[in-house]
């Protein structure tokens, strides 16, 4: 069983920021956040929060990849579809691709390191205004067989559904339609997980690593079993529109509006959203 905490208030033994280096303006943002709601208390000496340089999907050669086994032959054919017959959420993008690239990047220092509870942010989190008086407490509660524990994130599939059941006061099981790696917790043996059935890619990384599921039927539904994920609700991290996105087939329409709605809904409603 792996520790949950570390010291009195430290939580996480590692902290990793993916950021691309042309983006110094999301660098900025993102170190801002983290000073805003005094993260690095929460972090064992002598870890510091890391910035990782993320893969820039637009200086990849996708055939090549494609060739050499990283993407699959029905991944390539939809990346080749025209913007507007992709999936949403689903189709790989070059940003896509630079995306899933990344995180391995970082899964892959987690299990050399054999991080026992890392903390893994993309520079697009916005945290919650109170994310430094809830964090201790909610992470207490967080059941021990935790492979990954996202701070948020959309759920997809909740429409319709009963109410998600809780594990305990703000934690839930994540269900299969759980998407976004904004800002997670994961430890080494999960990261070796995630980079087991991350490749070769056919859809963006986090559908799948959330592929293999178990019936709830409370819930009606099935939950994210192996990597065994949690999920914070009320949400502590979501992530904003306004930077604009190098993942997605197309941008928001209205960011400042997408991004105070989701703030109303998931911080203050105790929500979750959808995309």
């Amino acid at each position: 069983m792996l520790r949950r905490s570390l010291g009195r208030h430290h939580i996480f033994d590692a902290c990793y920021v993916l950021n691309l280096d042309r983006r110094r303006d999301r660098w900025a943002h993102v170190q801002r956040q983290i000073a805003r709601v005094g993260l690095e208390k929460f972090i064992q000496p002598p870890a510091k929060v890391t910035r990782v340089s993320g893969v820039d999907g637009n200086s990849l050669d996708v055939e090549a990849l494609h060739k050499d086994g990283v993407i699959t032959d029905l991944g390539y054919t939809r990346f080749l579809l025209p913007t507007e017959e992709k999936l949403f959420g689903m189709d790989l993008t070059r940003g896509a691709i630079g995306c899933a690239l990344g995180h391995r990047k970082i899964w892959e220092m987690i299990v050399a390191q054999r991080r026992t509870c890392a903390l893994v942010l993309e520079d697009d989190v916005e945290f919650h205004h109170k994310f430094g008086r809830l964090l201790g407490p909610l992470w207490k509660r967080v059941p021990a067989d935790w492979g990954i524990v996202h701070l948020g994130g959309l759920d997809l599939l909740a429409s319709e559904k009963p109410p998600r059941p809780f594990i305990d006061d703000g934690i839930r099981l994540a269900y299969q339609g759980h998407r976004e790696l904004t800002a997670y917790v994961i430890h080494h043996i999960s990261a070796k997980r995630c980079l087991e059935l991350s490749t070769p890619m056919t859809w963006q990384v986090d559908t799948h690593i959330s592929n293999i599921v178990e019936s709830d039927p409370e819930a009606q539904d099935k939950y994210i079993a192996d990597p065994k994920m949690y999920v914070f609700q009320p949400s502590l991290a979501i992530q904003i529109t306004s930077f604009g996105t190098d993942v997605q087939k197309r941008p928001s329409e209205n960011p400042s509006l997408e991004d105070a709605a989701r703030r109303m809904r998931e911080f203050i409603g105790g929500g979750t959203s959808v995309r």
